[in-house]
């Protein structure tokens, strides 16, 4: 997935677990996810969205997060929202066809450790 205006690009980076949003070719931010799920069941918990200072209050996380969930949905994933961004951005955005899962403590298991 890649989505491109005049100004962004939105791209998932498997290698890291994250979709990353660009502002003129320099990342402005990212939202981290890991795989989950069961055969047949998969499912992407996101557990953390930063967008750099120098770049807020210009609508990227809400940009970056909208097509994360697109993408998820595109590819028949639930959505698991650890993070209190995307649980925002999903519960303000009902009508969007991702499907949701509450959060387990087995997917809570799974999240990296800083």
């Amino acid at each position: 997935m890649n989505t491109n205006d005049d100004s962004h690009r939105v791209f998932r980076d498997d290698s890291k677990g994250r979709f990353e949003i660009t502002v003129e070719g320099k990342t402005a931010g990212f939202t981290y996810f890991v795989t989950a799920g069961s055969p047949g069941v998969a499912e992407r918990v996101f557990y953390h969205t930063e967008i750099a200072d120098s770049y807020s209050g210009q609508g990227l996380a809400s940009k970056l997060v909208a097509e994360a969930m697109d993408d998820s949905a595109q590819a028949g994933t639930s959505v698991v929202a650890v993070c209190p961004y995307v649980k925002r951005w999903l519960d303000s955005h009902p009508e969007h066809p991702v499907g949701r899962t509450s959060a387990t403590p087995a997917h809570l298991s799974l999240i990296p450790r800083a």
